[in-house]
């Protein structure tokens, strides 16, 4: 399976039964911020240890992970593996406010390790009590706490003070998180042990107000502890507790859809609540599993879990279940970049935002979901064509086909891409057939017509913003003119590039290449032309009178491009001539036209077809690469070059090697996902 960030995973079902309730981390950290979070969002409980190089490395393709604060000492490099993998990501340290784990202390961790740390300062009367003096436990092998006021003063301090100390002074001060994960968080507690608790041990049971109002007070004053020590930069979750809101980020809503605590018409309201009412930076988490059957591959329920995750901004968790935590489980639905929301969740059954039961939609700008909360089976007619994505899972679902309409069994969700049409940021011929591909020549996504009906039919195009008012305009070609229009097609200009002697095509390209965040019109002749590179503005005046890219007395024209191939924040020009010269690539810098490097043959030097060029970063590595297609009278052959006109992949035939009229290409990043994709149109 492909990760976000193009990796290729296994799926590795690991061993990790949880040491419920016992695990706290924590870290003075800047603030964290969740605004360069792709969608869907996806958080990994993960409390195994020790952790392996291969599973750290996994484990960095999601977006919040949660570990036992015990690897800070079990797995001390496990925390710059995971950063330098995701620079983005979030570490949470699990901990249980509300027990300890007395029986298995020994195995956790070494002797320095923050458990014993957090052992050695416990004070006897700080154990929770039935009234016949045993200990209560809510876990096997653990030891409950008492978090209430009632617990005796020892040095100053209860349980309930002591705790959110030992977290800022041995977990966050680490360095190593970037918050914490509360396990056990109850608005209430008389419903465990049968109520026998002895808060204050005179040997007499609370009564059931008694427990749950002093526990309520007790678990707010962690919280509160906790928030005033870290600071409000610091993560804070809880896998409960809606009384909580004014200490935490969010809430994981484990076991989602839990049918014992009101499956998804109460759980679903609850998590909306969270995101719209906890501390902000929100992160609310939707924690489904398997219900602790290890049937990784029930798609179906996975599905249901992710798109209702997907009404509103949260995260998403999916493993094994309450006795392990500890997978890396990767599906097909992970690896859709789903953009920006572009609204808020829509109930279509009743054409409004009440949330019960029925068939609920969320569009993002790369695709829409759609969820069937409902028992049965529901069929959506949709208002235009959609592309289901092509997987390696459930072919059914993620078949790659499009669609008008889908058909949901009860309790499922699909993802659906939106069908793509034109090509931004990228000059294409208006009304070409284009094919997508990555840059190991796979195709990607469906054919289009990359088509603006502002634009006269095969006409250089480009779409782009040109004033940085984040609405697009239009740039085109047409002789040997420039025209540029609002994005509604009405006129703003137009200019000659050249002088009106010159009555050939001219090429194009658009890009800041100035750094003053203003985009610059790169000009170059067509065929019959002399290889001249002018710089207009974004408006149309002379910026920069240019250079000859090859001998000036060469009539075959000049295409141009513009990128960062070095990842130094300047912008370069690419050149490659047109049919009839040998498919030789320039370099030039950008700012002053002055040769950078004297290039490279991207075919066979001999083949006098001239190239075609197209520059984006197509392998993620933040530094744009040459794109070629080899002109007219060559095969539909694309190759990848690094700044340095040596091969940055194999290269691919985007039509068959038979035909002989060249390729045209352009990049753009179709899905979102920080890599662009390849172009190509005959």
């Amino acid at each position: 399976m492909k990760s976000k960030n193009g990796k290729i995973l296994k799926i590795i079902l690991v061993n990790a039964f949880v040491l419920f309730g016992l695990f706290s981390y924590t870290k003075t950290v800047e603030a964290v911020s969740i605004n360069n979070l792709s969608f869907p969002r996806l958080a990994n409980y993960f409390l195994k240890t020790p952790i392996s190089e291969e599973e750290a490395e996994a484990l960095a393709q999601w977006d919040i992970v949660i570990l036992g604060m015990q690897a800070q000492d079990t797995d001390p490099e496990v925390f710059d593996i995971l950063r330098k993998g995701n620079p983005d990501i979030i570490i949470l340290a699990y901990v249980a406010p509300v027990e300890f784990p007395v029986a298995r202390l020994g195995i956790l961790e070494s002797a320095n390790g923050p458990w014993h740390k957090l052992n050695s300062g416990i004070d006897e009367d700080w154990w929770l009590y039935e009234a016949g003096g045993d200990h209560v436990s809510f876990w096997p092998g653990n030891w409950a706490m008492n978090i209430t006021d009632d617990a005796s003063l020892a040095s100053g301090e209860r349980w309930n003070t002591y705790f959110p100390k030992f977290l800022e002074e041995e977990i966050m001060a680490t360095g190593n998180w970037d918050g914490i994960f509360f396990d056990s968080v109850w608005d209430t507690a008389a419903w465990v042990n049968n109520g026998d608790m002895d808060f204050d041990q005179d040997g007499l049971k609370e009564s059931a107000a008694e427990i749950n109002a002093k526990w309520n007070a007790g678990m707010a004053k962690i919280f509160s502890e906790t928030r005033k020590r870290i600071g409000d930069d610091a993560i804070l979750i809880g896998n409960g507790g809606d009384s909580y809101k004014n200490y935490l980020n969010g809430r994981m809503f484990e076991n989602y859809p839990d049918e014992n605590n009101g499956g998804w018409e109460t759980q679903t309201p609850q998590y909306f609540s969270f995101m719209n009412e906890g501390q902000t930076p929100r992160v609310s988490i939707i924690g489904a599993n398997t219900q602790n059957s290890g049937h990784w591959n029930d798609f179906k329920d996975m599905r249901f879990a992710l798109t209702s995750t997907l009404l509103h901004d949260g995260f998403f968790s999916y493993d094994w279940g309450t006795e392990n935590h500890g997978q890396l489980w990767w599906y097909d639905e992970f690896n859709i970049p789903l953009g920006e929301p572009l609204s808020e969740a829509q109930n279509i059954s009743s054409n409004s935002s009440e949330l019960q039961e029925g068939l609920w939609r969320r569009d993002f700008q790369y695709g829409i979901v759609l969820t069937n909360s409902t028992p049965d089976t529901q069929t959506y007619q949709l208002e235009a064509t959609f592309e289901k994505y092509e997987g390696t899972q459930d072919d059914l679902v993620n078949s790659g086909e499009l669609v008008t309409s889908v058909t949901l069994s009860g309790n499922d969700g699909i993802i659906l891409l939106r069908k793509l049409d034109l090509i931004i940021d990228s000059p294409f011929y208006n009304n070409s057939p284009v094919k997508v591909f990555d840059s190991l020549g796979n195709e990607t996504r469906h054919s289009f017509y990359s088509y603006s009906d502002k634009v006269p039919i095969d006409k250089l195009t480009e779409i782009v913003d040109l004033d940085g008012d984040g609405t697009n305009e239009i740039v085109y070609a047409s002789g040997n003119r420039i025209y540029l229009k609002n994005n509604n097609g009405t006129d703003r200009t137009s200019f000659l590039p050249y002088s009106q002697v010159y009555t050939g095509d001219v090429s194009f390209t658009v890009g800041d290449i100035d750094g003053d965040n203003k985009p610059e019109i790169v000009t170059g002749t067509g065929q019959g032309g002399g290889p001249h590179v002018r710089i207009f503005s974004n408006t149309g005046v002379l910026e920069n009178p240019g250079f000859f890219a090859y001998a000036s007395n060469v009539r075959h024209g000049v295409r141009v491009g513009i990128g960062d191939l070095n990842n130094d924040g300047k912008r370069e020009i690419i050149t490659g001539p047109g049919f009839g010269a040998g498919p030789h690539v320039r370099i030039f810098e950008g700012s002053t036209g002055r040769l950078l490097s004297a290039g490279f043959f991207a075919y066979d030097e001999r083949i006098r077809i001239g190239v075609n060029i197209a520059i984006g970063d197509v392998d993620g590595d933040n530094k744009a690469e040459i794109v070629t297609g080899a002109g007219p009278g060559g095969g539909p052959h694309i190759r990848i070059f690094d700044s340095q006109g040596e091969l940055d992949r194999p290269g691919f035939f985007a039509y068959s090697e038979l035909l002989r009229s060249g390729i045209n290409i352009a990049v753009m990043d179709v899905d979102g996902d920080g890599s662009d994709e390849i172009l190509a149109y005959l």
